[in-house]
């Protein structure tokens, strides 16, 4: 697994910087692409190409005065799922306690329309499910109005069959935090949090007793919204009583991203602090 990144894309900084309403001011994105260690030629080489493939729009202005607008939901790619965040604190707050069922979901997608095929299967792992033999995705959560919704999008309803058992076995394995263990790569969910946090610890360790560069202060802002995305990313987001370990790193990961929150702001302030940080305080 690589290590927690600790600098940005340009395209990953440009995403990351945006408003809430997709707007991009490029004065800010300059200075901070300076912390980054980028050239200017180097934005504004981005910039063109996020234009011409319809990522950007521009506003209007020049240079360090233009201004962008980015495509509704472009920022996904690089911004952790609000959403799945607040359920997985909800989780470790004991809110979503497992009632010891399994949700399951099978389609036959014919092969002319192999495209939605791929597409459904990327969602369904997006959404957390695993996959187990037979060719059926699994997911402990109540995950069966995303997925119906997931389907209606790519118009594969049709081809879909969903279950829900209390129930499931893998050849004789019947335990199920065994057979969450078998169906996710768990070991490495964990060691990606614990990168996080180590990665995390380092940065906010630069916040004490040092001068405050705000565009320096903001990048290390933009990487931990960034780094916590690739980190979480891969976790299904399990009940507590799947994970298999009461250290789960996802655990105290989730808590030092909001003390970190909160770390930024104080330095920052709240209308200063990037979009993408600053709506985690309101999970």
């Amino acid at each position: 697994m690589p290590p927690t990144p600790e600098t940005l894309s340009t395209r990953t900084l440009v995403l990351a910087m945006a408003g809430a309403d997709g707007s991009l001011d490029t004065g800010p994105l300059f200075d901070v692409a300076a912390a980054c260690g980028m050239s200017d030629d180097q934005v504004r080489l981005c910039l063109r190409r996020m234009t011409a493939d319809g990522t950007l729009t521009p506003q209007g202005g020049r240079g360090r005065r233009a201004a962008f607008r980015l495509r509704p939901g472009a920022s996904a790619e690089v911004l952790p799922e609000l959403e799945f965040l607040d359920y997985a604190l909800g989780q470790d707050a004991g809110r979503h306690p497992w009632d010891g069922t399994w949700g399951l979901v099978g389609f036959t997608i014919p092969e002319g329309e192999r495209g939605q095929r791929d597409r459904l299967r990327r969602q369904l792992l997006y959404l957390g499910g695993g996959l187990v033999p037979g060719g059926l995705y699994v997911s402990p959560n109540p995950w069966e109005d995303l997925v119906s919704a997931a389907a209606a999008d790519l118009g594969v309803t049709g081809h879909l069959t969903m279950a829900r058992t209390g129930r499931l076995s893998i050849g004789t394995t019947t335990d199920p935090a065994a057979l969450a263990a078998d169906i996710w790569p768990l070991a490495d969910v964990h060691t990606g949090y614990q990168r996080f946090e180590a990665a995390l610890r380092r940065r906010l360790g630069r916040l004490d007793g040092r001068p405050v560069d705000p565009p320096t202060v903001l990048r290390d802002a933009l990487i931990t919204i960034v780094a916590f995305a690739e980190a979480s990313g891969p976790d299904p987001l399990l009940p507590p009583e799947l994970v298999p370990r009461a250290d789960w790193a996802g655990r105290s990961a989730r808590a030092l991203l909001l003390t970190a929150a909160e770390r930024y702001t104080s330095v920052l302030g709240a209308d200063d602090l990037p979009y993408g940080l600053r709506r985690l305080l309101t999970t």
